[in-house]
């Protein structure tokens, strides 16, 4: 009564469109557009009213140097629940990213363990187990302070999408932080990982079909380990998909164990072209 007198206290009910907006634009935008949208005219539900009504899939974020099976296979349980399966066995895309994150440690009150340290050097410490004393924390403290462990600037997100016109959107499988110092083999590392996972998983690949491609924009890093990977086995007389694609001139028949493909974001392919004719017109130029 003491808020609502002092103006502080506006309780008010909701359209489904408004709690679905909200709800949205909290996975889009976070705490600070949920915040601002509650104190601007529109009024959505606040951060608070959103938690009862929101669909929570608890991710293992991975806090290692590998991406542990273990973890992968815990995700996919959790995302792929019952009324997340297709009704038929469907083609299936990985589909792997970057995406910004706070530059800040967290902790797993489920595993123990410290959260948010770059996947590239934290082999460095002992553990990251906190335990029943500070010594695993006061080391990743110092690790960060003397710039050998890196708080991550960015997490790696894999995903997989289904080839499919209904429900067809990305679910998340996989997120390691990382401060962009990655190689190649790491990539690639982690894309195996997600193969074998999806053979294993009792909600992947037996009951919802196997992975056809790897998908994702023009990281040159990411490049070369979807080339390694994808570019190991050649297409021939017999295989399934020969009848196929057997007879398409000019088309490239190699691809990666199960037959996977790779696929690049269309756009950076034009950006990379776009990029390769403008130095080649300054060569020439140069010559000139």
């Amino acid at each position: 009564m003491r808020q609502a007198l002092a103006g502080v206290y506006h309780p008010k009910n909701f359209t489904l469109f408004e709690w679905d907006f909200a709800v949205l634009m909290y996975e889009l935008g976070g705490k600070g557009v949920t915040h601002a949208l509650h104190n601007a005219p529109y009024a959505l539900p606040a951060r608070s009213s959103l938690t009862p009504v929101r669909r929570k899939t608890p991710i293992v974020a991975s806090s290692g140097s590998d991406i542990q099976i273990a973890e992968v296979l815990a995700n996919m349980r959790s995302v792929f629940t019952a009324d997340r399966v297709p009704s038929r066995r469907l083609l299936h895309t990985f589909c792997v990213d970057e995406i910004a994150i706070e530059r800040r440690p967290s902790y797993n009150t489920s595993t123990d363990e410290i959260l948010g340290l770059c996947r590239e050097h934290v082999g460095c410490l002992s553990s990251t187990k906190v335990g029943e004393t500070l010594a695993s924390a006061r080391e990743a403290a110092k690790a960060v302070k003397d710039d050998r462990v890196h708080l991550g600037k960015e997490a790696t997100v894999g995903a997989i999408a289904g080839d499919s016109r209904n429900d067809y959107g990305a679910k998340p499988i996989l997120v390691s932080p990382t401060c962009k110092r990655s190689t190649w083999q790491d990539s690639a590392l982690i894309q195996l990982t997600t193969v074998l996972c999806w053979l294993l998983s009792a909600v992947g690949e037996t009951l919802q079909g196997p992975l056809a491609s790897f998908s994702s924009d023009g990281d040159q890093l990411r490049r070369m380990a979807m080339y390694f990977v994808c570019m190991r086995f050649i297409i021939e007389a017999g295989d399934p998909l020969y009848v196929i694609v057997g007879s398409l001139i000019g088309l490239n028949l190699y691809v990666g164990p199960l037959f996977i493909t790779m696929d690049f974001d269309w756009k950076h392919l034009l950006k990379r072209a776009f990029n390769c004719a403008l130095l080649f017109s300054c060569v020439s130029d140069t010559c000139t």
